[in-house]
C-alpha cells in the first residue's frame, strides 16, 4: 500500500512544487514547472533514467571519481582550483554517460576544453534569482 501511494500514484496527485522564483534559464526546469508540461518533461526524462541506466551510470562516475581522487592526490602539495578540476570532473561524467566518450578531461586538461568552452561553467546564479513570488503562485508537494 505504501509503494502505490509514494511511488505510483504519488506523481498523480503531488506534481506540483514550491515556486523559487527562477528567470532566464531555469523558468522552466523539471523542479519548477507544474502540471501537463511537468508531466510532458517527466515522462521524457524516465526513459532516460531507468534502473539499468542508472546502475550503469553510477559504474562510470565511480570510475571518474576514483581517477579524480587519484590526480587530487598527487596535486595535494600544490594549490589547485577545486572549480577547475570538479568542471573537468562534470565534463568527462557528461561526455562518458551521454555520450559515451573518453575524454580524460582530469588528466588532460586540454581535452576539457575542446567539448566545453570555459565559460559554459561560470555561472552566475545570481540574475536567476528573482525578488518576488511572480505570478506562478505556490504549488501542492
Amino acid at each position: 500500500m505504501l509503494k502505490t501511494i509514494l511511488v505510483k500514484e504519488c506523481f498523480t496527485y503531488f506534481t506540483n512544487r514550491r515556486y523559487l522564483g527562477l528567470n532566464g534559464e531555469l523558468h522552466d526546469a523539471v523542479s519548477v514547472v507544474h502540471d501537463d508540461e511537468w508531466r510532458r518533461i517527466r515522462n521524457v526524462l524516465t526513459r532516460s533514467f531507468t534502473s539499468s541506466r542508472t546502475k550503469e551510470m553510477f559504474s562510470i562516475m565511480t570510475n571518474i571519481s576514483s581517477k579524480l581522487t587519484a590526480s587530487m592526490q598527487s596535486n595535494a602539495n600544490q594549490v589547485i582550483s577545486v572549480k577547475d578540476f570538479f568542471g573537468r570532473y562534470t565534463i568527462e561524467v557528461m561526455a562518458s554517460c551521454a555520450f559515451s566518450l573518453d575524454v580524460d578531461a582530469i588528466n588532460d586538461p586540454s581535452s576539457a576544453s575542446l567539448l566545453l568552452p570555459e565559460d559554459v561553467l561560470d555561472v552566475d546564479v545570481n540574475p536567476l534569482m528573482s525578488g518576488g513570488s511572480g505570478g506562478r503562485g505556490g504549488g501542492g508537494g
